[in-house]
């Protein structure tokens, strides 16, 4: 029981971590020039800091789904459509954000 108190202390660590990120480097900005905007209700801002999230904690999303303290307010449908967008301009997001660093 000892490691599930820690695993959490990271898990807030890392979403601090890439909070100061995307505030940082403004990655919002960049995503408006890749053409990249909220269709519906959940913000785009929100859906990539999940994503991140995901990678920096090891986690797949089925296992972010079945813990209660870091459950999203959208679906998974949402994370793959917007990973999977047509209209997202990927290759100017990556020039922006590489611009930002």
């Amino acid at each position: 029981m000892n490691n599930i108190p820690q695993n959490n202390e990271n898990e807030n660590i890392f979403i601090k971590s890439i909070l100061n990120f995307v505030k940082q480097f403004k990655v919002i900005s960049a995503f408006k020039k890749a053409n990249c905007y909220k269709e519906k209700g959940i913000c785009v801002h929100d859906i990539f800091c999940y994503i991140l999230q995901l990678v920096y904690t090891g986690k797949s999303m089925h296992m972010g789904y079945q813990t209660e303290s870091n459950n999203p307010k959208f679906g998974k449908d949402v994370v793959y459509r917007f990973l999977n967008s047509m209209y997202i301009n990927w290759q100017t997001f990556l020039i922006q954000l590489a611009k930002a660093l």
